[in-house]
């Protein structure tokens, strides 16, 4: 079974308690069992989701529908539902997601800017970012979309569990990126681990803050020359001035001043 058949959901915070995570896994699987009692309406049959991956430091967690021979086909809708109403919702457009789905959303997304720092669903080809109650738009629009681009930070994470990735914490915001590279780039990332690094592909970024979420279609993966400790708090003094200069720019400019 490939990666593209499965849903991660990505819990942003920093320690996040039991009881926070206790409570948005139990969101997020009524969230799931409201979606596939949309998509398979007319079936009998029941659907279940399991996990098939699970990591720490953000909270990442994979889930995957669970099928028989019958029900093969409501796979890939199945999960594109799931990422589609969470987009839906954070776009204003609530009157496309059903009662089952709505519920939860409106539990996750009440739960955001606290202890929870974000909740991001992605699938193979692309993202969706749950917006906090006080920030959904009154009417529908547009979310920015996603656009080539470079995040500079630290490897950490590798998983090969049903599909290629591995976490990218952005020296910019410490946030983790979830990174998709290819099957020929998989040699590549035995050395990369621990290690600072320039990640350039299809980047897709919160439509609020503007950070990093994952990086698709990767075309190259480099290895960033070690920091000293001063340029290193250099650079995060940067950031803590709001710059809206990249991480891969921020960080050519301070090795240039060491030089």
């Amino acid at each position: 079974m490939d990666g593209e058949h499965t849903v991660t959901v990505r819990f942003e915070g920093e320690e996040l308690s039991i009881e926070l995570v206790s409570k948005a896994f139990q969101k997020l699987g009524l969230l799931l069992k409201g979606s596939a009692r949309k998509v398979s309406e007319g079936r009998r049959d029941s659907i279940k989701w399991v996990l098939s991956d699970l990591s720490f430091g953000s909270v990442i967690v994979t889930a995957e529908p669970k099928l028989n021979r019958v029900t093969e086909y409501l796979r890939e809708p199945l999960v594109a539902r799931v990422r589609q109403v969470v987009d839906d919702y954070s776009a204003g457009r609530k009157h496309l997601i059903t009662e089952a789905e709505l519920l939860p959303l409106d539990d996750l997304a009440e739960m955001v800017n606290g202890e929870l720092k974000g909740v991001v669903v992605s699938t193979e080809e692309k993202d969706a970012v749950l917006l906090p109650q006080q920030e959904l738009p009154k009417e529908e629009t547009d979310l920015p979309s996603t656009a080539l681009g470079t995040v500079v930070g630290k490897a950490q994470t590798l998983t090969s569990r049903k599909h290629l990735m591995f976490t990218l914490f952005d020296v910019r915001t410490d946030n983790a990126v979830l990174c998709y590279p290819t099957e020929v780039q998989h040699d590549q990332l035995r050395d990369i681990w621990d290690k600072l690094i320039e990640v350039d592909g299809v980047v897709s970024r919160d439509p609020l803050s503007g950070s990093a979420k994952t990086i698709r279609e990767i075309t190259a993966i480099r290895a960033v020359e070690p920091i000293s400790p001063k340029a290193l708090l250099e650079l995060v003094g940067m950031f803590r001035g709001k710059t809206k200069m990249s991480s891969a720019e921020a960080v050519r400019r301070v090795r240039d001043a060491e030089s």
